[in-house]
Parts: C-alpha cells; structure tokens; sequence
C-alpha cells in the first residue's frame, strides 16, 4: 500500500515537475558514500528473441516526468515483469522539446546487457514482428490500477493528454476496451498469459521513486559502445582524469518542489542519502555552499577539471563564478543542457560525483556508481 500510495503522491509531484523540467541506493549507506549493490541474479541468454514467448509480455507508456523517472521506472518495470514471468517490452524514452521525441532505448544502453537479467525486446521490435501475431487492433486492451468498485466499469483514460495520445499514436496503437487490475506491482496470477496475452498498461508497474531492493538492477543498464567513445571523446576534448562533476538542480520548478519536500524523510530519491531529512541545504543548497562541495571534491580527487551539469542556463554562470572565487586554478565546464543522456553518462563516469540526495536524475549516475565501485558525494551531506 504504501508503494501505491507513494505513486499517487509522485504523479501529484509530476505537475510541479513538469514546468522546465531539464534534469531530473542503497538503504542504510554509511554517511555520503554509495557502495557496490548486492550481486546479480544468475545468468541468462541474453539476445532479444522473435519467437513468441508463451508467458506474455507486459508494456508501458513512460509518461511520468523525463530521463531520471523514467530510468526509475525502468527498474521497477524490470522487476515487475520478472515477478509476472513475462517479457519486458522496453518502450523508448520520451524527451521533450515542444511536442514529444521518442528515443529508442538501443539508441543509448545495450539492449542485451539489460536481457542478461530477464526477457525483454524493444517496442520498436515488438510492434514490428511480434504484435501483429499475438495482439491484433481488435484486442488491444488498456489495463489499469483501480479500486475494486471500478473493476466492473474502469476508467483508463487510454489516450488522453500528452505525453499518453502521442506515445501510442507513435506506435499506432488504439485500444478497445479497458481493464481494471488490482493496485500492486507484484504478481498478478489472475491474468493467465492465455486470457491476457499483452498486458498494456497506461503507466509504469513501479513505484517512485525506485524500491530499494530494485536498485541492483542499475548494474545491466549499460551505455552502448556508441555512446561510450561519444563520452570519451567528450572527455579527451573538455575534460581531462581525474575530473569530478557536479549536478546542480536548481531550476524554477525544483524550487516548488524543495518547499512541498521540506522537513520529510521519504522523498522522492533521499533514500539514496539515507533519507535524510529534506532541507535548503540538500535540495535547493545556496550557490556558494555548492561552489565549496566542488571545490573539496575536486581536492579530494586531486582533480583539475570540473564538469557542472546545471538546468538553468542563468545560474550555471554564476555557479562557475562562485568556484573560480574559492579556486581559480580549476577549470569547470559546463555541460550542454540539451544532452542529458550524455551528461548522465558523464556524470556515471567521473572520478568522484556530486550530486543532488533529491533528485531523480543524479540518481541514475548514483546507482551506476554504486555498482561500478565510484564514490558519490551528496550536497548538503557532510562526508566521513
């Protein structure tokens, strides 16, 4: 229940997000430092099959809030699917710049790396060469959490609003009918794979922000040889090891969503700094409070080079000036705002990272740092 409800308050919190929003581990980790996640599950083949798989699949529309929800949606999609015993239909990331853009997830993780821990295939595959044989037009049902008084008559709301109405349309996809499905994302028996052999649902089947338990799953989402020499090259051009970099959220709507978290100890992803309790200092911390965190790191890792990942184009300025005052030597580059998923790759990949206990977006890097062995600091956090 408390999962379910955890998801109401988010997709309340989605409407604060939704205003420029830009950017967006471990319970119990000692002070301000992430440790490698628990092992992996055992292995399995790992390729993207055409056969049908006589279990089901699961797909989802990730239309709540940009790159650090939907990567945490992700996990938990992957976890539901496992716990339901069908194949994961990986959708694309949806970014946006006026009207939705549709990234395939191929086009920046490896696919098969992510197949190592279940089943999946990408939508693009899935609507192309498996849909047409196992979920024709006439049977293309929308399912839903709802209350057991709406079973009979739900309410899916298919395709209304953006991002839902382009996200299917993207992929002509309408639906006929709709079906209500007990809130929880765990196993769902009573929809037998021969009854229900797609289950499409409006919305992830996960919590946000990402359980704790589901966060070892970060370790198979990997970057794509493509984008790691597009990382690299960036690097060699702006950077140079050891670098440290930094992920200041300060835009105008994070400043509404640091008031609604002020003083809680379970929001949105401090669990990831041990649910410390929210405050100025580690959500929205002052510009000269983050310069000195950076400046620290950077001694710390003996690091010359700093890269600050900003979503607001105004203050990032300010935010490099307030650096060269503590350390002029440094030298900071900004990341370009437009490119998220390198700026998350990025940031995975620094030698030491700070980053936002709130934020969803620093915790893409965090979890990837925790399971490749990299430090992570957290402004506002003292470190040990």
């Amino acid at each position: 229940m408390r999962r379910i409800e955890g998801f109401l308050i988010c997709m309340a919190l989605a409407l604060v997000l939704a205003v420029n929003f830009a950017f967006e581990l471990q319970a119990d980790l000692p002070n301000n430092a992430l440790t490698p996640a628990c092992e992996a599950p055992a292995h399995v083949e790992a390729k993207e099959s055409l056969e049908i798989d006589p279990s089901g699949y699961v797909l989802y529309c990730p239309c709540m809030g940009r790159l650090g929800n939907q990567m945490s949606h992700l996990l938990g999609a992957i976890n539901f699917a496992m716990a339901n015993n069908r194949t994961l239909v990986v959708p694309p990331f949806i970014e946006y710049h006026g009207t939705p853009r549709f990234i395939p997830y191929a086009s920046h993780f490896n696919l098969s790396a992510l197949a190592q821990v279940h089943r999946v295939i990408a939508m693009e595959t899935f609507m192309k060469e498996i849909a047409p044989r196992v979920w024709p037009a006439a049977e293309r049902h929308m399912y839903c959490f709802v209350n057991n008084n709406e079973m009979s008559q739900p309410d899916c709301q298919t395709k209304q609003g953006s991002p839902f109405g382009p996200f299917w349309d993207h992929f002509s996809v309408d639906f006929v009918r709709d079906v209500g499905i007990t809130p929880s994302f765990d196993a769902h028996p009573e929809l037998t794979p021969l009854s229900h052999p797609v289950i499409a649902l409006r919305g992830a089947p996960a919590a946000f922000p990402v359980e704790v338990f589901h966060r070892y799953l970060q370790r198979y989402v990997v970057w794509n040889q493509e984008r790691v020499e597009i990382a690299n090259s960036y690097i060699d051009t702006h950077l140079a090891r050891p670098f440290v970099a930094a992920h200041a959220r300060v835009g105008s709507d994070w400043v509404s969503v640091c008031r609604l978290g002020d003083g809680w100890t379970d929001f949105m992803e401090n669990a990831q700094c041990n649910r410390t309790r929210i405050s100025a200092a580690t959500c929205l911390p002052p510009l000269d409070d983050m310069a000195t965190t950076i400046v620290a790191a950077a001694r710390t890792a003996a690091a010359q080079h700093v890269l600050i990942g900003c979503d607001d184009p105004d203050v990032a300025p300010n935010l490099v000036a307030a650096v060269h005052k503590i350390a002029p030597s440094l030298v900071v580059h900004v990341a370009p705002p437009s490119e998220p998923f390198l700026t998350a790759h990025l940031f995975s990949v620094a030698d030491l990272f700070v980053g936002n206990c709130v934020s969803s977006f620093t915790a893409i890097a965090a979890r990837t740092r925790a399971v490749t062995g990299l430090p992570t600091w957290f402004f506002g956090i003292p470190v040990s």
